[in-house]
């Protein structure tokens, strides 16, 4: 079962477990780019690289909108950028992602 916190959780343990992470995504997971999509296989290995890379994701600065059974949405700042996420849920897991970056004018 996915949820936010079990995904910080993962993030902030004392060593990255690229299985728990990968769990936490439904096997038919889709990451939906503008331009392109991306399976949970070429997703995750995505993020092992940057894990083992030391980058991490920002969420100390993430900030949690809203989670239900169907959904999870958080939003950040990154340089001139609002970022949105969000995670549909299929059988309890990331099944659909999508981000949304908004430029913000100074």
């Amino acid at each position: 079962m996915y949820s936010w916190q079990k995904m910080r959780d993962i993030y902030y343990a004392d060593e990255y477990d690229p299985i728990a992470f990968k769990n936490c995504y439904h096997e038919d997971f889709l990451f939906i780019r503008e331009t392109s999509l991306i399976d949970r296989d070429d997703f995750c290995a995505e993020i092992d690289e940057l894990m083992s890379q030391g980058k991490l994701m920002p969420f100390d600065d993430m900030e949690l909108i809203h989670e239900n059974d169907d959904v999870t949405e958080v939003r950040w700042f990154q340089g001139n950028e609002r970022i949105v996420r969000l995670n549909l849920k299929k059988d309890g897991l990331i099944w659909r992602s999508i981000v949304k970056r908004t430029p913000i004018k100074t």
